[in-house]
């Protein structure tokens, strides 16, 4: 049987890469919710499909659309870049148009 190995980083690039402290994937590995194994006595290597897994069952959803948290348009900006930008975020429904008045 052949035995395909696994992409694994060290504790310090699987910091980076989730942007938070060394110690804190050190717990993560501890607590089982990283897989990893050991290179010699002090070596540990986090399996980046773990990475890819926690990362996954982590993810927040929004609660609300998006494009109710978008403030509304001030009238004082005229410029003709304002003007252009606000109505190619129209088109393409980020934002919703204002109704005259």
């Amino acid at each position: 049987m052949l035995y395909e190995p696994r992409p694994s980083a060290r504790v310090k690039t699987v910091a980076k890469l989730l942007e938070i402290d060394a110690s804190q994937v050190r717990r993560m590995v501890a607590d089982g919710s990283l897989e990893a194994h050991r290179i010699g006595k002090r070596g540990i290597r986090i399996f980046l499909d773990s990475v890819q897994a926690w990362q996954d069952a982590t993810i927040i959803q929004p609660t609300r659309s998006l494009t109710r948290a978008v403030p509304p348009i001030s009238r004082r900006v005229q410029s003709a870049a304002h003007k252009k930008a606000v109505a190619e975020l129209i088109a393409s429904g980020i934002i919703r148009p204002r109704h005259a008045s």
